[in-house]
């Protein structure tokens, strides 16, 4: 999906979050039955439902700035599934207060609706605020807790009998497996009473984060990761004890709040806003040493060659020689004053206002690529899941190799398709331009070409051509370092 496409599901997702929890309240109050057999529960609704919209409309305002941002995407999933799993319960006793038949159905779904929110909530705490780990060491604590969700689910999903709330007896499970009763249970029991533990695990994380990180960041840790801890301290309680359900609510409401507070008084999140700003400022320097190196070794030669041409049309002039020499002379003039509009106009167009500004560099190329494809040359692009962040020279110098291998293939290659890569060796970022047209024919190295050499090389990078046995060039720039 394209950055674009990212942005509009993340704000979908929240404007559903918030119809959602509309839904949640006005069932509340439509169905006095769920305040009736579960008061805890009932209390702790309205801070959940509240703290969780607030939560996906955070996660939906960063994904905006970053369509990538995994804190973003954690926020915006962490609301709306526990928004849906709230709503899916409302609907499931309102199904079996009318004596509906889907109530089976839907009170199937409670029994695990609310397990992905847990998970996500998990995930939540190991990745805050920057959506990494705090270290690689802490990856298997993540499978650990995923593996752990989808434990829960498959137990939950197929454990036979009654379903858990008491809004829904006698309803049962319609697809428990009745052979695996004894067993199901047990392992129930052995999940429930490994989640303490894992919550405990994962709350680490943002004590470790604020044990290590500089004055600036801890001010901004400190509230939300108080938060977080009340989080994850009170969701494994909140199975057992009716006072702290209403508690678990109170912090889902606390955290979002926390959030804000954080973002207004010591600048959360500051980072990104700051590395666009350097970006910007890595883009216009690239810009500018771009636009100087290009005047000289492209236009500047152009322009020198009509001056003298047109120095020689007036020496035959003057030396009275046929006017058909001088004629095709003045041709010449004219053919290299058209290749010089033409390069003073893709000059112009380069100069518009370049897509790594205002986006990442994988929505930059996503946009490169739609842009070839709509023109007649398929490009596919492949990414790796997780691309660690770069300096902005090194996204500008990526960006720009790009675009200008992807034009040469377009213009000169006469390729049926061309293929970009990004990927990650070690500590080095490598991107390769793969094409399938006629190859470099001897053709020496252009303006072009020269210009992608020099913009790597001056990061300490390599830039290579190689033909391919059946045709094609498969350009490959690395740039050493860059992903350490």
């Amino acid at each position: 999906m394209t950055g674009a496409e990212l942005r509009g599901v993340a704000v979908t997702a929240a404007v559903v979050t918030a119809v959602a929890g509309v839904a949640v309240f006005w069932l509340a109050v439509r169905l006095p039955v769920l305040g009736v057999a579960d008061p805890a529960g009932s209390a702790a609704a309205a801070p959940f439902v509240v703290g969780m919209v607030l939560l996906s409309g955070t996660g939906a305002l960063l994904v905006r700035q970053d369509a990538r941002s995994v804190i973003g995407w954690l926020l915006v999933t962490t609301g709306t599934s526990g928004v849906l799993a709230r709503l899916t319960f409302a609907l499931a006793v309102l199904a079996h207060d009318r004596g509906h038949e889907w109530a089976s159905v839907l009170g199937w779904l409670t029994n695990w609706s609310w397990l992905p929110m847990q998970v996500l909530a998990m995930l939540l705490v190991l990745r805050f605020p920057d959506g990494r780990l705090p270290h690689p060491r802490w990856r298997p604590l993540q499978w650990v807790v995923i593996a752990w969700g989808s434990a829960a689910f498959l137990v939950t999903a197929l454990l036979p009998g009654a379903l858990g709330a008491e809004q829904l007896e006698p309803l049962e499970n319609p697809v428990g497996a009745a052979g695996a009763g004894d067993q199901l249970e047990l392992a129930l029991t052995v999940l429930f009473a490994a989640q303490p533990a894992l919550a405990l695990a994962v709350v680490a994380a943002p004590i470790v984060r604020w044990r290590k990180a500089a004055r600036e960041s801890r001010q901004q840790l400190a509230t939300v990761a108080a938060a977080l801890l009340l989080v994850a301290g009170t969701a494994p309680l909140a199975l057992a004890w009716e006072a702290a359900e209403v508690l678990e609510g109170l912090a889902w409401l606390v955290l979002p709040v926390s959030i804000t507070y954080a973002v207004a008084r010591h600048r959360l999140w500051d980072l990104d806003t700051r590395r666009r700003l350097d970006r910007l400022r890595a883009v216009r320097e690239d810009e500018r040493a771009r636009l100087q190196r290009d005047l000289h070794d492209s236009l500047g030669p152009m322009l020198g060659a009509i001056a003298m041409r047109a120095e020689a049309a007036r020496n035959l002039v003057a030396a009275g020689a046929p006017p058909a020499d001088v004629d095709r002379l003045l041709a010449t003039i004219g053919t290299a004053t058209e290749d010089a509009v033409t390069e003073v106009r893709r000059f112009l167009e380069e100069l518009g206002p370049s897509a790594l500004a205002e986006t990442d560099l994988v929505t930059a190329l996503e946009e490169v690529v739609m842009e070839y494809s709509a023109g007649g040359l398929p490009v596919r692009l492949s990414v790796p899941a997780e691309l660690p962040a770069l300096d902005p020279a090194a996204e500008s110098a990526l960006y720009r190799v790009a675009v200008e291998a992807v034009r040469n293939v377009h213009r000169h290659a006469r390729a049926r398709s061309c293929h970009l890569v990004l990927r990650v060796e070690g500590a080095d970022v490598v991107l390769d331009v793969i094409d399938d047209g006629i190859g470099l024919r001897g053709r020496p190295a252009g303006v072009g070409r020269r210009a992608m050499a020099d913009r790597v090389a001056a990061l300490g990078g390599v830039l290579a051509l190689q033909e391919g046995k059946d045709g094609g060039v498969h350009l490959t720039a690395r740039l050493t370092g860059a992903a350490g």
